[in-house]
């Protein structure tokens, strides 16, 4: 593909399920192990965070959760 500009349009916040216990009680902070992915930087968070062999689970099958899940997978 041949293009002059790319615009990449993420969206601007993750939308969150409305899962009892998702988030810590204090100050409404994703508990440890639990990530949003929105930003490069929470892909590369996500990266350091994932470790071979362990259960990892990816709620959401747009665009971002699948690619999540398909790098997940592949590390292992």
């Amino acid at each position: 593909l041949v293009y002059d500009v790319l615009v990449l349009a993420t969206g601007a916040e993750p939308v969150l399920p409305p899962l009892r216990g998702l988030f810590t009680s204090e100050g409404g902070e994703l508990p440890a192990g639990v990530r949003a992915l929105r930003t490069l930087d929470d892909c590369l968070a996500l990266r350091e965070a994932a470790r071979p062999g362990l259960p990892a689970v990816v709620v959401g099958g747009g665009p971002l959760g699948v690619s999540a899940a398909r790098a997940l997978a592949s590390r292992g």
